[in-house]
């Protein structure tokens, strides 16, 4: 269990995850840097740790005790965070979306069993 203090930065992280997806333009980054911001004072105290690589420079972090991944741009967080989270994306496996990944595949199969 996270004490008290770190599970206010994944509450304030999540809830500005959430208000960003509502919000467009500034307002919108605002949102996300605020989420980076709690992200990475969750990250400096090592309470989060880097689950995966993504494109964009985005990493999706695993936080003790929270039920959803949370991805966060790397270039928004604070220099300590930042420093931090490249040493660790070095450990982390590259993600892409599953669509992107099976693309190909599945077509092939298709072409395979309609040729019959």
């Amino acid at each position: 269990m996270l004490p008290e203090h770190l599970r206010l930065l994944v509450e304030i992280s999540h809830k500005a995850n959430q208000l960003a997806k509502k919000l467009t333009g500034s307002d919108r980054n605002d949102a996300y840097r605020l989420k980076a911001m709690a992200c990475g004072l969750l990250i400096v105290e090592g309470a989060a740790t880097v689950n995966g690589v993504h494109s964009g420079d985005i990493v999706g972090l695993d936080i003790p005790g929270c039920r959803s991944r949370i991805h966060v741009r790397v270039s928004y967080l604070q220099p300590e965070a930042r420093r931090a989270t490249v040493r660790m994306r070095s450990f982390a496996p590259a993600v892409a979306p599953l669509k992107d990944s099976w693309r190909g595949p599945t077509r092939d199969i298709g072409v395979k069993c309609e040729g019959r």
